[in-house]
């Protein structure tokens, strides 16, 4: 285990660093390797995260480029607005060239993608919160525009061409953690008393994210080349659970009610569990984006409709256009400026994978409702 602690010179000097992020898995496995080190406080939206800055003031900043309510780089031009040098390091799942120039010419001090070691990225902190800027870096930092340094793109170009065998390689140490974390699980489940509720909590929250990761493995290459997804016998309740523990966090900032209704917790169905928690996750965000903060609300139901189980995703929100419905499930089609335009396409062939459906309509006064049909056990 690598000791990254820091010596502080007396209690209530820790110092504070803001994550914005509106994925409550990562926020909650980075609190882990901060909460003792350093005071963490964190916020999901444009807004939450521009105004925890203001009145924190913290030594380092977090921040995630894909947010619920907008684009971190908006949050990043508000931050060096009112202060020029803070550190801010940049995360990401999503390559892009564009956005990353972007970040460093508004004055980044890092950026990562997304999965990133714990470990590197708090000792990137520790740097970042303990050096001393130049009177040269804050002139930098306060100049309307920062040019990116030929080396940096360099950097970014060779990270885009090496994204192709990520894949590849990351498969079997993510095939061994997994094993791993379902081990803990196991152990901690088998002896209750020795262990606390937080360790508890952290070999779930582990064995969660593992599983879902390991899932997006095995999509991906069924998406491709068409290739059964392996399928086994899970309870519903499980596969809506897992889908909604990984948006509640997101539902919370942008005041929206998510509620879920399920006829039989414990019917059936022969699925992957997590490619299933996988486009309830993208449909429930989606329904999440389209309704009205605090007036939102979002119904996730699960019903056993004869030899089927029903679910539907419906939501308060202003529907869909009419000449949008017959496009939504294409490739590449979408009305958000950042959006790629995937995300019901790979929902639709992945449903369709385990021999079941996806459909959508309007609903009358109500907003737009998505179904998905698949055989019950």
């Amino acid at each position: 285990m690598r000791d990254l602690s820091i010596q502080h010179p007396k209690r209530g000097s820790r110092r504070k660093v803001l994550l914005v992020e509106d994925d409550a898995s990562v926020v909650a496995s980075l609190r882990l390797f901060l909460k003792s080190d350093y005071e963490v406080h964190s916020a999901s939206t444009v807004s939450s995260g521009v105004n925890l800055f203001k009145n924190l003031q913290p030594s380092l900043v977090v921040l995630d480029l894909r947010l619920a309510d907008g684009d971190g780089l908006d949050v990043l031009r508000e931050i060096r607005s009112i202060n020029p040098v803070a550190p801010v390091i940049v995360l990401t799942g999503y390559a892009s060239m564009k956005t990353a120039e972007e970040s460093l010419r508004l004055g980044a001090s890092d950026y990562l993608h997304k999965p990133f070691d714990g470990y590197k990225l708090k000792s990137r902190i520790i740097e970042l919160t303990t050096e001393v800027p130049s009177q040269r870096q804050e002139s930098e930092a306060a100049s309307e525009t920062v040019s990116v340094p030929a080396h940096r793109i360099l950097e970014l170009e060779r990270k885009a061409q090496a994204s192709s065998l990520f894949l590849h390689d990351a498969s079997n140490p993510v095939t061994t953690a997994l094993t791993a974390a379902e081990f803990l699980c196991d152990a901690i489940a088998s002896d209750p008393e020795r262990f606390g509720e937080e360790i508890r909590d952290i070999g779930d929250l582990l064995y969660g994210a593992m599983g879902f990761i390991s899932g997006l493995f095995e999509q991906s290459g069924s998406i491709e080349c068409m290739r059964r997804l392996e399928s086994s016998e899970v309870a519903i309740h499980r596969i809506v659970d897992l889908a909604v523990n990984m948006v509640r966090g997101e539902a919370q900032a942008n005041n929206v009610t998510v509620t879920v209704h399920l006829q039989s917790r414990n019917a059936k169905v022969c699925v992957n569990r997590f490619a299933m928690a996988r486009v309830l996750l993208n449909l429930l965000r989606n329904a999440i984006q389209a309704v009205e903060p605090h007036t939102g609300r979002v119904a996730l139901r699960a019903d056993v409709v004869g030899k089927h189980v029903e679910f539907s995703v419906l939501d308060n929100g202003p529907g869909i256009p009419s000449d949008h419905m017959g496009r939504i499930f294409d490739a590449h089609f979408t009305t958000r400026e950042e959006g790629s335009g995937l995300g019901l396409y790979i929902c639709k062939r992945l449903i369709e994978n385990m021999k079941g459906t996806l459909s959508v309509r309007n609903e009358p006064n109500q907003g737009c409702c998505f179904f998905i049909k698949i055989p019950c056990l």
